[in-house]
């Protein structure tokens, strides 16, 4: 049995909008490059940007809380590393 992908998305930055991607370069064992490599943290948060460490979901905006991120549509530059398009 053969699987074909129809469609293929990556979120930029975690909970907020996705990216659809024509092709993307993979490797066994790893996973979807860049996909939430980015987030927005809330204001109230415990996110130290000197220290960082895992923080769950609810530090971060998120489109199933939150309703200015689905303003927001976010594009990934692999070439810059980095965010554009916000």
């Amino acid at each position: 049995m053969s699987l074909v992908v129809e469609r293929l998305y990556r979120y930029p930055a975690k909970g907020l909008s996705p990216e659809a991607l024509a092709a993307v370069p993979l490797e066994a064992g790893r996973c979807l490059p860049h996909d939430r490599r980015f987030a927005l943290a809330r204001s109230d948060s415990a996110f130290d940007p000197i220290h960082p460490v895992h923080l769950p979901k609810t530090h971060f905006f998120m489109l199933m809380r939150d309703e200015c991120p689905t303003e927001l549509e976010i594009r990934f530059d692999a070439g810059r590393g980095e965010a554009v398009d916000f």
